[in-house]
């Protein structure tokens, strides 16, 4: 790999931004969501995987969108998240317990995908309220 030609480089190093962006949250873009509907996995990956800082952004650009839109909607749930979050560890193990597996199950197709803004909003919710609670939390 580090040893092909310039060409092969440059699709090894499109590969590792790719992977860099699905494990940073990066793979859908707010803005992305005006030009068309991204698969469900994708919108709760930018969930899973996002910063509180990266978070906070979301939930602005959601502030400006048409309510009931997709990215009104992750907006929405970005806002959500980092409400029911109190910091950083906190958000991880909230990411870990029930986005993360909600990613991975829409990914292998062993649950339907929501065809709606406010199906994907109840997914989320759904499963957030299903995830173990730690003592304390409650």
């Amino acid at each position: 790999m580090w040893f092909g030609r310039h060409s092969e480089n440059g699709q090894c190093r499109e590969v590792v931004l790719e992977a860099q962006r699905l494990l940073t949250g990066g793979v859908c873009e707010p803005d992305q969501l005006r030009k068309m509907q991204p698969p469900a996995w994708a919108l709760i990956s930018v969930l899973a995987h996002s910063s509180r800082r990266r978070l906070l952004r979301i939930s602005d650009a959601g502030l400006t969108e048409h309510p009931g839109s997709w990215a009104a909607t992750l907006g929405s749930l970005a806002r959500d998240l980092l409400t029911a979050t109190s910091g950083r560890h906190e958000l991880i193990e909230v990411q870990r317990q029930a986005l993360v597996p909600m990613e991975l199950q829409l990914l292998a197709d062993a649950m339907p995908a929501p065809a709606t803004p406010s199906r994907l909003k109840g997914l989320v919710f759904g499963a957030l309220d299903q995830r173990p609670m730690r003592p304390g939390l409650e």
